[in-house]
């Protein structure tokens, strides 16, 4: 707690606009632009899959995903949640003093992603 309210104290002292919580407008509005790019994506790729993949999170995170989620459904984009993949607490799944997925959690990723994801190529 002790270094969250420096954190605060230095941004004030540097005149820092940098939000410390995600509010509901931030949320609403990383939604539309998601949504947005996925009206873009379709139009530019007719017949393409946009799909929003939402990676496992800690247990300490803020469930920012968790509040874009509906947002992002309700617009009829798609979504794959990735939670209970890997245990995020397990050493294998992340890059030591860096947090940063390792190769073994990007292989279960792609396992995942990939069958949700079809290429097509053009009739020749």
């Amino acid at each position: 707690m002790y270094d969250a309210l420096t954190r605060e104290q230095i941004l004030r002292y540097f005149d820092v606009d940098f939000p410390l919580t995600v509010s509901d407008e931030d949320i609403g509005l990383t939604a539309a632009m998601i949504v947005a790019s996925a009206k873009l994506f379709e139009e530019q790729f007719p017949g393409g899959r946009f799909l929003v993949v939402i990676y496992p999170e800690p247990p300490d995170a803020d469930d920012v995903f968790r509040r874009i989620r509906p947002k992002l459904l309700e617009a009829g984009t798609a979504v794959m949640e990735l939670d209970g993949l890997f245990d995020l607490g397990d050493d294998t799944y992340h890059v030591a003093h860096d947090g940063h997925p390792s190769a073994a959690a990007n292989a279960l990723v792609a396992n995942e992603l990939v069958p949700k994801l079809t290429v097509s190529s053009p009739e020749t």
